[in-house]
């Protein structure tokens, strides 16, 4: 289906009088409202928003706001000179999705703001009809050190809330989901995005990030000296320098979400999130094969309701791998959590945590990782997973060595998301 794209420009020059301002975006159902109220210039004021579903407020006073190293906060006070209004709707093929083709229909708002000091700075704006997504576009030229975000989520309407709390950024994002009124959200705890939403009268929402790209991924917070007019604050993963990302400019920043339905099965509908990211630099997919894997990394050697074989033995490989035969699986992976085993890789290290001399495309201990070397009559092809060092060493290697090896596909795990560089595609 060829795509077809409506594009509407309005330019809107603003007084230059310092005086605050408001602007409003609606979504092309008109069910959301966006409304953003700018700071008077020379003020300590930041831009702030509120939003609002089929005339119900849901979010209101939330702030803008990134700091950098060299004009800390760059929206305080900015003056407005310009906004540009814009509309698409255009089909996204989504190929691992049901709806395929996404719908990609929203109405932007391009704000340029002069600021006190340093080069224009851009707010972006879409209204989506299930969602509000908004990022923050720095010009220039050289780097640009951001030392903080300081955007704000602020609910209205006492919605519940199933939150992940992290004990801090280097976490594995695996924690329990608890059920927390909003006002009883405690002060000081970090928070996992997506933070999901729900209010009484059955409208969902979640706050989340899209177009994660070469920036350090957003936590929340409510910060322990503030007021409970704040609401929850982005947090963003340092450096080890305390920064939180060194960028080349012209940059974006990913897009902060805020996706809203009738009900939460609405949310895991939407291809809102899918569409926000950018498009891949290269179409040719022909290579990807979708399918099932096992991934026993919870029950272990628990295979038939008992322990057995230790995880990473061959006879229990082979069970797993007679099971996913049995089930038109076609992949088994490789993995443990066994302290006292050994993977199939080389490693000197015991257990499976990553030693100096971890190696994914050498076999280790005298196994053989390749179909042979499982080989029980019935069996697809095992799945290798390839764990966190050689992330820093790009996926290449393991890339290679798992075709000479026979294996079928390659999983990349543990990319930790304390330190933005690891986010980088290689």
């Amino acid at each position: 289906m060829r795509p077809v794209l409506w594009i509407v420009w309005i330019l809107l020059p603003l007084m230059a009088s310092g005086a605050a301002s408001i602007q409003v975006l609606r979504s092309p159902d008109g069910r959301i409202q966006f409304q953003l109220h700018s700071p008077k210039s020379g003020s300590d004021d930041l831009p702030h928003w509120n939003v609002s579903v089929a005339g119900q407020p849901r979010f209101e006073g939330c702030r803008l706001d990134l700091v950098t190293r060299d004009h800390g906060h760059v929206l305080a006070g900015a003056s407005l000179v310009q906004a540009l209004h814009h509309q698409v709707d255009t089909p996204i093929p989504w190929p691992i999705g049901r709806a395929d083709p996404v719908r990609d229909r929203y109405r932007e708002l391009r704000l340029r703001f002069s600021p006190r000091s340093g080069p224009p700075v851009e707010v972006i704006v879409r209204c989506h009809n299930d969602a509000v997504s908004i990022r923050y576009h720095l010009e220039g030229e050289g780097t640009v050190v951001i030392e903080d975000e300081g955007t704000s989520f602020r609910v209205l309407g006492r919605p519940g809330t199933l939150v992940q709390f992290l004990e801090n950024f280097r976490t594995s994002h695996e924690h329990a989901v608890e059920t927390v009124d909003w006002d009883r959200i405690p002060r000081g705890r970090l928070i996992d995005v997506p933070l999901t939403l729900l209010w009484p009268d059955g409208t969902a929402g979640a706050i989340t990030e899209a177009a994660l790209r070469r920036y350090p991924g957003m936590s929340l917070m409510r910060p322990e000296d503030s007021g409970e007019a704040v609401g929850l604050v982005s947090r963003l993963s340092p450096r080890a320098d305390g920064s939180k990302a060194v960028r080349t400019l012209p940059m974006d920043t990913p897009w902060r979400v805020v996706l809203l339905g009738q009900g939460p099965g609405k949310l895991l509908e939407s291809g809102t999130l899918f569409s926000l990211n950018d498009p891949p630099a290269s179409n040719d997919f022909g290579w990807v094969r979708p399918g099932k894997i096992t991934f026993h990394w919870w029950n272990g050697d628990v295979f038939d309701g008992r322990p057995g074989d230790p995880i990473l033995s061959v006879p229990m490989a082979r069970r797993y791998i007679d099971f996913c035969a049995s089930n038109h699986i076609e992949a088994h992976s490789l993995t443990s959590t066994e302290v006292t085993t050994t993977p199939w890789y080389q490693q000197s290290r015991p257990g499976v945590e990553p030693g100096p001399d971890t190696d994914v495309t050498r076999t280790g201990h005298g196994r053989d990782p390749t179909p042979g070397g499982f080989r029980s009559g019935r069996h697809p092809r095992p799945c290798a997973i390839k764990g966190g060092p050689t992330l820093d060493v790009g996926p290449q290697p393991g890339v290679a060595g798992t075709r000479r090896g026979g294996l079928r596909c390659l999983r990349a795990a543990r990319v930790e998301r304390h330190d933005g560089r690891l986010l980088r595609p290689r």
